[in-house]
């Protein structure tokens, strides 16, 4: 146990791959650097109401036996609890004087999420408005986006808002002095309420035990080294938090004490009561709360609940907190200060938490346009409200918000955002009456449940004889997100009450009502004008319980069928089952199950499966029958959708043929869909190119013959295709080909000449003729055609030798012309030389 506090409270981990990169989060961004923020002040002095505690242990101090929980209530004191931390530290620092410790105090680790060690801005000191926004120079648009916010947006949080600054490394820092505690608060407060618990569980307390995600809430004190707090704002130095103290009696906690750690706990945990997360009083070991990979499920954060701000952070304070810090992979605690608190004040210390937990969770403060950083709220006694993350101390209700009041400076979505942290709890009743929790057949009964949102709907189910019913709805515990609305339902789904009151977070049912099953439809509610006189449900979330007086039911109880159909649409011809295993007797069991469908056929058994072949609603009507001889029906519904018929291509292309470069212009408004429409037009041109659209065009640039194919998709995502060929010609201006060709022996030599036009019998000069004598002599020869197309070409001397002298055309070459030698009208001349006197 010793070894393991050591490692919490001075043995920090330097940074390493098993720090780094954690996986991203929907909806914002990564890589949040923390900011810092303290709430609240308060009137009483530094250390008021309790013995002078800031001393660290001294360094003659003995290691200290663990000291397990006593039989009179299992409690440690205040100084067994201090001294266990501290003095596994003290154990730690001397192991790792003497080098028996593999581990070694260093550099705080990497406190970001979602990326590696970064170099951290080296700004000086704490600077908050112009004089930040000059410091944070070109960097500027980094820290803000680490927010996410814009540089502009950054900027004009720094220079409108004195409380925020920026520390050291770049990280923003909120110094926040919010509202004093009331001047009529007695020392400590006054106590609201009974525990919840035994006292000797009070540092066993879990909201949700068996999450791994966890909200520490630290009240018997703790040694904080190695994290931003240290380096920021005690030159290193560790920062001791002293035990929850209200007595000023450090050495031991008293029965008021534990039992005020139990309210303030209860409090704090109905505010985050919809999310899947431990509000917890037991400690998870370190391990339990840093996130040191992105496959670590077991981490959250710590809230250091003692002392005073003056200990060590140097201004008055009701808490600070690093916003985002939930995840990070150091364990870097929230503070809140009972001293600035009224002296530990249950309502006041509880707000205090909650709105610090929230900052560790991304939130940031609910203000109002143009200069108020923190909304202390609006409403009249008894519906006060204000928001969790604005000043919460003297509302009757506090929410989370998203900032519908008026003026709100802050729109931020703060369920969305707590739940990308921690996500939602599963739905513990279901949202309808076929989904329905059932309590057991009796005169009495009661049954709790937890409200996530707006769009969650908590249905009860219970059996009552004829007579008067009594129903009461009641939200929350000592803290109150909830105000409820309830509807009361006979088993036909017929409305027959409502109930919201308008100045209460409760509701209930007193009135008489037949012999049957009943179903309750809890919800959360808003009240009045969230503007500026309520709230809307947006934050009506949290836990509440019914407890009903009823009429036991005399005789048999009638069964409850609820039928349902997987699935509840489709297109014929659609396969369906239709199940009725949901359906139950609330004082006996259900005997048979029949079935009768809207096609007129009929079957029996628990589940049916079915064809339906035709479109429509097709439905199916469950009767089920206990083994007392009564009988209950319901209907479920299908919706069938007749089977999609494809859609039609086609289309035109104007010019289909023509000389290239040749610009096609195509349009499939001919394309049609009977029983939809057309959704998308994809074209492939068959020369590798594509395109979208009703009426696209597209250029040819080379000759040939290409199929242009358009493909539609209907509605349905049916298709149909269709083709055309597009002729791409050649331009008879700029085809070349050998004209005639004439071949004569003249001064000894051989002489070819050659006349090139193109197809449309136009001489081309400048054309470049290739060609080779064959016979005598045999040689490759060239020329160029003049301004009538003709190229003279001679052959070397024939040195008066007879024979057949040949000359054939290879090849004609000018640039933006095509040679075609299908199209010469010859190619190819010989004639029959004779010796000449002389040689001439």
């Amino acid at each position: 146990m010793i070894a393991a506090n050591a490692a919490t409270t001075l043995v920090s981990f330097p940074p390493g791959p098993a720090m780094g990169p954690f996986e991203p989060r929907a909806g914002r961004l990564e890589a949040i650097p923390p900011r810092e923020c303290h709430f609240g002040s308060s009137p009483f002095p530094p250390g008021a109401g309790r013995s002078a505690w800031s001393s660290p242990l001294a360094a003659t101090a003995t290691q200290p036996e663990a000291s397990p929980l006593g039989a009179a209530g299992g409690q440690k004191t205040k100084m067994e609890s201090s001294l266990l931390k501290r003095g596994g530290a003290l154990l730690a620092a001397a192991l790792c004087l003497h080098g028996n410790l593999t581990l070694q105090a260093g550099p705080e680790s990497s406190p970001f999420r979602g990326r590696t060690e970064v170099p951290e801005l080296v700004l000086g000191s704490v600077t908050g408005g112009r004089d930040a926004i000059r410091a944070l120079g070109a960097h500027l648009p980094e820290v803000a986006g680490r927010h996410g916010m814009s540089a502009s947006q950054m900027a004009l949080r720094l220079s409108g808002d004195p409380a925020l600054r920026v520390d050291r490394t770049g990280r923003l820092v909120y110094g926040c002095p919010g509202t004093m505690a009331a001047a009529t608060v007695t020392l400590g407060g006054a106590t609201s309420g009974v525990a919840p618990a035994p006292l000797a569980d009070t540092f066993r307390l879990h909201s949700r035990p068996g999450a791994t995600l966890v909200i520490y809430l630290d009240f018997d004190g703790n040694t904080t080294t190695g994290t931003p707090w240290n380096s920021n704002f005690t030159a290193g130095a560790p920062i001791v938090t002293p035990p929850f103290d209200i007595d000023g009696n450090p050495a031991a906690f008293a029965d008021t004490e534990l039992q005020r750690i139990q309210l303030i706990w209860q409090r704090v945990a109905e505010d985050y009561a919809a999310f899947n997360v431990d509000v917890t009083t037991e400690d998870p070991g370190v391990e339990g709360l840093r996130k040191t990979a992105a496959t670590d499920t077991a981490y959250g954060v710590r809230v250091c609940i003692g002392g005073t701000s003056y200990d060590w952070y140097g201004a008055g304070a009701g808490g600070v907190s690093y916003v985002g810090c939930f995840d990070w992979s150091s364990d870097t605690p929230n503070f809140v200060f009972p001293a600035q608190l009224g002296n530990g004040n249950e309502k006041y210390t509880a707000e205090a938490i909650s709105h610090e937990v929230g900052h560790a969770l991304s939130l940031v403060h609910d203000g109002q346009s143009p200069s108020t950083a923190y909304y202390s709220g609006q409403g009249t006694s008894p519906m006060t409200w204000a928001p969790i993350m604005g000043v919460g101390y003297y509302a009757n209700i506090t929410q989370f918000s998203k900032g519908e009041y008026s003026n709100a400076n802050n729109t931020q979505d703060d369920l969305a955002l707590i739940a990308s942290y921690v996500g939602y709890r599963a739905d513990d009743h279901g949202d309808t009456m076929a989904t329905a929790t059932y309590v057991p057949v009796g005169s009495q009964f009661s049954v709790s449940g937890i409200i996530s949102g707006q769009n969650d709907v908590d249905v009860i189910a219970f059996a009552t004889g004829a007579g008067s019913i009594a129903l009461n709805l009641t939200s929350g515990t000592e803290d109150v997100n909830l105000d409820l609305a309830a509807e009361l339902r006979d088993s036909n789904g017929t409305l027959v009450a409502t109930s919201n009151p308008a100045t209460s977070l409760g509701a209930s049912f007193n009135l008489s009502v037949p012999a049957g099953t009943y179903f309750v439809f809890v919800r959360g509610a808003g009240y009045l004008d969230p503007l500026t006189t309520g709230y809307s449900a947006y934050g009506s979330i949290g836990s509440f319980q019914i407890t009903g007086l009823v009429p036991s039911p005399t005789g048999n109880v009638a069964p409850v069928a609820a039928p349902a159909a997987s699935p509840t649409s489709g297109i014929a011809p659609l396969t369906a089952t239709f199940d009725g295993s949901a359906s139950f007797d609330p004082d006996g069991a259900v005997a048979s199950y029949a079935w009768s469908f809207s096609d007129g056929t009929t079957a029996s058994g628990v589940s049916v499966t079915k064809v339906i072949t035709t479109a429509g609603t097709y439905t199916g009507t469950l009767t089920v029958t206990d083994n007392g001889g009564l009988a209950a029906s319901a209907s479920v519904s299908v919706s069938v959708a007749a089977a999609n018929v494809p859609p039609s291509a086609a289309f035109n292309a104007s010019p289909s043929s023509g000389t290239g470069p040749l610009a096609v212009a195509f349009n499939a408004a001919g394309s049609s869909d009977p029983d939809g429409s057309i959704v998308s037009y994809a074209w492939t041109f068959g020369d590798g190119t594509t395109g979208t659209g009703v009426a696209p065009s597209h250029t040819y640039t080379s000759v040939g013959v290409y199929t242009a194919t358009l493909t539609v998709t209907d509605n349905s995502g049916a298709k149909a295709s269709a083709s055309l060929p597009i002729s791409v010609l050649q331009d008879p201006t700029k085809v070349i080909r050998v004209q005639s060709l004439a071949l004569a022996v003249v001064s000894g030599r051989g002489r070819a000449t050659v006349k090139v036009t193109n197809l449309s019998g136009s001489p081309v000069s400048g054309v470049a003729v290739s060609g080779k004598w064959g016979g005598i002599p045999s040689a490759n020869a060239s020329g160029t055609t003049d301004s009538t197309g003709t190229a003279t070409i001679a052959s070397s001397p024939l040195n008066n030798k007879k024979g057949t002298l040949t000359f054939t055309v290879t090849g004609l070459g000018k640039s933006g012309f095509t040679y075609d030698p299908t199209k010469n009208l010859v190619g190819s001349v010989s004639i029959q030389a004779a010796a000449t006197v002389g040689g001439k």
